[in-house]
């Protein structure tokens, strides 16, 4: 198994939650994921998806699947509440389908 996968999965076990009660209260930990792609006229960067990633620790850390970031290197992500931060990638791992990022 990937260190990178055991390290979120006991970081997200191992961290305080408390449950929204409502949809509307969970929907707030949920971000759209905006990728910057390394050459926007082209026709894959087209194709790319945009996607979602759920926060998965206090501090602004977001867990979205790797194909949502496609080859990006930087990208911005939208918060329930309208406003677009910069986020930054701190690892991926394709076998395990998962991604870290960090929102300033």
């Amino acid at each position: 198994m990937n260190k990178f996968f055991v390290v979120v999965a006991l970081a997200v076990v191992a961290a305080p939650h408390s449950m929204a009660e409502t949809p509307r209260e969970a929907i707030k930990s949920v971000v759209a994921v905006l990728p910057d792609w390394p050459d926007p006229s082209s026709e894959l960067a087209l194709k790319e998806p945009e996607g979602l990633a759920v926060c998965i620790l206090d501090g602004g850390y977001f867990a979205p699947a790797p194909h949502v970031l496609g080859r990006a290197k930087t990208l911005n992500v939208r918060l329930a509440i309208g406003t677009v931060k910069i986020a930054h990638i701190l690892a991926r791992d394709v076998l395990a389908d998962i991604a870290l990022l960090k929102v300033d």
